[in-house]
Parts: structure tokens; sequence; C-alpha cells
């Protein structure tokens, strides 16, 4: 009888009854004695070699079972998996997965703290900093970004990750495609699509409103187009069809087959923000597919009224984003939304404006002072539930 027989019949001795258990003890005392002799035999560290295999199988599991939750927006069966391996190994892939998990339940902050740790504890891992980059670079720190990918290009300068994470940020409008959507260093969300053609591209930005329910969209992005199809920086997903254009501030209002959750929204701020003050702007770039992608945020400053209206020129920086998304005072308050003429000239459609032309809910509404201030990543995580990828059809 095998080794592994007796270790069985040592197992289920003690339920199968006194009979059975007499029946037994001779061959399990001798059973005991050919594993006492055969470890013996084994070489030093054997057992924990083969512990150590065993975990990292374990481990090894668990990433797949975290990348396919995470590929399903199952959030938190993603977390647990995740910090599941992490128990059984302090490695830099797990920590992306963590990550990323985190970007994909909007916590950017969360986020980015620990891709800095990430990216700081496993220096021989250039994903780590690429991944950190990005997120940095989303979140409008691009000086800073294009540092730590400087920083780890001084030690990997051949890297193929670092180098197209380099070449995407200095476009100025970048966008994860290839190599840079492997896992564990993803760039990008995980966002199902169901129903979406196959030849569909992202034509512009758009602002949730009505509690999730519909979406504010440029005229300019979705032309003649009935249906479309809008996606969040978390990859909650819907199809839209427009309900009521209004040709005199180039807008259309789309209602979402499934709302999607925006939680307390950002405050709107009714009146006109005043020349020189601080602007948020976030936008989505314009892609030739239907990828999900985070968006980006771009600081600058409300210009001087255009005009005879209550329009602002909007100075933004060199970023290109598609036109539609929200801009946000220094407080996090909705101040309207980014337009461009047909110069290709940016300015501020104002909340005033909205108002005026469009009767669906916009928010609840807010006076910020002067002095009234919000941390940069979290009216970065405002705009990622309320600012959607505008999606058509080819």
């Amino acid at each position: 009888m095998s080794i592994r027989r007796y270790a069985t019949l040592l197992m289920i001795g003690g339920s199968i009854g006194s009979v059975g258990a007499t029946a037994l003890s001779t061959e399990t005392a001798s059973g005991r004695k050919q594993i006492t002799e055969q470890s013996r035999a084994l070489p030093a560290g054997a057992q924990y070699v083969s512990s150590h295999e065993a975990r990292m199988r374990t481990r090894a599991q668990l990433l797949r079972r975290g990348e396919d939750a995470l590929a399903k927006t199952s959030i938190d069966a993603a977390l647990d998996a995740f910090n599941e391996a992490a128990g059984i190994l302090h490695s830099a892939d797990t920590e992306m997965g963590l990550v990323r998990a985190y970007m994909q339940n909007g916590e950017y902050r969360r986020a980015t703290a620990f891709a800095a740790h990430t990216a700081q504890a496993h220096r021989e891992t250039p994903s780590a900093a690429a991944l950190y980059a990005w997120l940095l670079y989303l979140g409008g720190h691009g000086a800073r970004a294009k540092h730590i990918l400087s920083e780890a290009e001084k030690h990997f300068a051949n890297d193929t990750t670092l180098a197209l994470t380099r070449r995407q940020l200095d476009s100025n409008a970048p966008i994860a495609s290839g190599a840079l959507l492997k896992v564990p260093a993803r760039l990008a969300p995980f966002g199902p699509a169901p129903g979406l053609p196959a030849k569909s591209h992202v034509a512009g930005s758009g602002l949730l409103v009505d509690q999730g329910r519909r979406a504010i969209v440029p005229l300019a992005a979705i032309k003649k187009a009935a249906n479309l199809w809008v996606r969040d920086g978390l990859g909650r997903f819907s199809r839209a069809t427009v309900e009521h254009r209004t040709h005199g501030n180039g807008l259309a209002i789309v209602r979402l087959d499934k709302p999607i959750d925006i939680g307390a929204g950002a405050a709107v701020v009714d009146s006109n923000p005043f020349p020189g003050s601080a602007a948020f702007v976030v936008e989505y770039v314009a892609t030739d597919d239907a990828a999900p992608s985070w968006p980006l945020l771009s600081s600058g400053f409300i210009g001087r009224p255009r005009a005879g209206s209550a329009q602002r020129q909007l100075d933004k920086n060199e970023r290109a984003g598609a036109r539609g998304g929200p801009v946000f005072n220094a407080a996090g308050g909705l101040v309207g939304v980014a337009m461009a003429d047909s110069d290709g000239n940016d300015f501020l459609l104002p909340v005033s404006q909205l108002r005026e032309s469009i009767n669906v809910a916009l928010g609840t509404s807010t006076e910020s002072t002067p002095t009234d201030r919000m941390p940069v990543d979290q009216i970065y995580e405002l705009a990622l539930r309320t600012t959607v990828q505008v999606i058509l059809k080819r």
C-alpha cells in the first residue's frame, strides 16, 4: 500500500468506527514507519520548497481570479482576490491589480497613493512606474508624471512599456492601446459594452445630469445621429437616445436606457465665473475605436466674456481632449461645459445658459467663495462618475 494511501487512511480512521480502526492498527503503525524513513531521506528544505510552490500556485490562481473579476467590473470580488494574493507575497503585479481596482471603483486618490508606493518599492518593475506616471498625468500632474518616467528610463532605457508610455504622454492626447493594455499594468479601465457595434468610435465627451438618467453632449460630436452610447470613467455603459437638440448653444440632451449612478455629484454654481479664476476641464480623448479609457483633467483659467454672450473664453493647457466635458472651479463646483466654436476656439458654456436652454436637473446649487478649495484629485474623482465618452457607430 502506498504512502499516500496510508496518509488518507490516517485522516479518515477516526470516523470509520472502532472495528475499522482495529483492522488498520497494524498497517497504520507500518505506514508511519515508512513515512518517517522516507522523510529522513528527503533533501534538506524539500518540504519547504513544496509548501512554497503550493503557495505560489495559489497566488497565481488568485491573480487570475482578480483579473477576471476586474474585467467584469466586479470590484469587490477583484479586491478580495488581490488582497488575498498580497498576503502571500509582496509583489508589484498584485499591487498594480489593486491600483486598477481602486481606479475602477472611482478612488483616484487612493489609487495614485498606492501606485506611488508600488513604483517606489518595486523599482525593478518598470511597468509600475509607467502606471504611476499615467495616473499622475490623468489628474493634471503632467510635469511630475514625466519626471517619474525619466527616472525609470535611466535604469531601463530599452523598456517597451516605458517607451510607449512616454510617446503617449508627449502626444498630449494619450491613448492606451496594444502593449499598454496588458495586465498587470493595464493603463485603462475595463468596460464591458453589450450591444455596441464593432465599428464604433469615441466622438466626444459628455456630462451626466438628472441623477445619471440623461447626459449633455455637443451637437458637433453627434451630428445627425439618433442613437449613441455613453461610458463613464468606471466603465459603466449605456445606450442613449437623442431627446432634444438645442441648436442655439450647440448641445443635445440624450436619455440613457440604463441610468448611471453619479452619487451626490458635483454642486452646481449658478453665478457666472469671473475672468482669471481657475478652471478644471475634464474630457476624454477622441479615438478611432470605442475602447474604455480614463478622462484627462486639464487646468487653466476662465477668460473674458465673449461678445454679446454670457459665455467665457477658456484658456486651457495644451492637452487635446474632445469637447463637451464638465468645467469645475477651484472649489469643485460645476460652472459649465467646455465647448469649441467652428474656428477651434475653446469657450465655457456656463451653468446659467445651460439652465435657460435645457429642462433637466443639473444638480444641487451652491455658491463658492474665492477662498474655497477642493483638492484636485477629489475633483477628478467627481469627474470619473459624471463625465462620459460619447460613442457613435461609424
